[in-house]
């Protein structure tokens, strides 16, 4: 009987929340000490059910508390240093690369502000050594004539709805390229950024109103 209810206070001791405070509180006196890693093991140890729920929600891929930092807090300063810095007037559209129900990719080129770089000819695509260079992938999102981000929900990614639409699937790709940036996965294709052609941005004729733009780099 003594063994029995031992078993039973034993058990519910790793289910209650109730050492959560006193967890963290000796979780951080650990990363303070010299030998942390011994620390850690006896930690774990003493709160089972506490440190695996922070492994699993803060060091695990993927992380959810690095998922709810990124979308609300890092997400919006990488879309406003890109918003500065990617815009139409610095590209040129270059030959089709391919094409499928979630998007067009074209070869494009890098202008530098020049607007149109009238020396490029669209139709051949990069010709000589420093055009070759300045190469990247563009994707249009979505494949009718007149799709654009108007076609989406503007919080269907807030609320963690599933996309519906070759624009939304377009914008959940651009959201998870960004992702993977920062947080600076390996092995994957260099994703450079997207755009949103406006009246404001566009003195470029190869981009329609309304349209949003994936950038890749040519041969990552």
């Amino acid at each position: 009987a003594a063994a029995a209810g031992g078993a039973q206070q034993a058990s519910s001791s790793l289910m209650s929340l109730d050492n959560t405070p006193n967890f963290f509180a000796n979780l951080a006196d650990a990363m303070q000490l010299n030998d942390a890693v011994e620390a850690i093991a006896q930690l774990a140890d003493q709160y089972p059910a506490q440190m695996a729920a922070f492994v699993y929600l803060a060091l695990l891929p993927p992380s959810p508390i690095f998922g709810i930092v990124d979308y609300f807090l890092l997400r919006p300063i990488d879309d406003l240093i890109i918003s500065t810095t990617l815009t139409p007037n610095n590209f040129r559209v270059g030959p089709k690369l391919g094409e499928g129900n979630f998007g067009r990719t074209f070869e494009g080129l890098r202008t530098g502000g020049l607007g149109r770089a009238p020396e490029y000819e669209p139709r051949y695509g990069a010709q000589t050594d420093q055009e070759k260079r300045n190469r990247v992938v563009l994707k249009r999102i979505g494949t009718g004539t007149f799709a654009s981000t108007d076609d989406a929900r503007s919080d269907f990614l807030s609320r963690g709805t599933v996309a519906r639409g070759a624009v939304e699937v377009g914008l959940t790709e651009s959201y998870m390229n960004g992702v993977l940036r920062r947080s600076l996965c390996p092995g994957i294709a260099q994703y450079i950024g997207r755009f949103n052609v406006t009246r404001n941005n566009n003195d470029n004729l190869d981009f329609s109103m309304g349209s949003e733009w994936l950038l890749f780099g040519f041969g990552s």
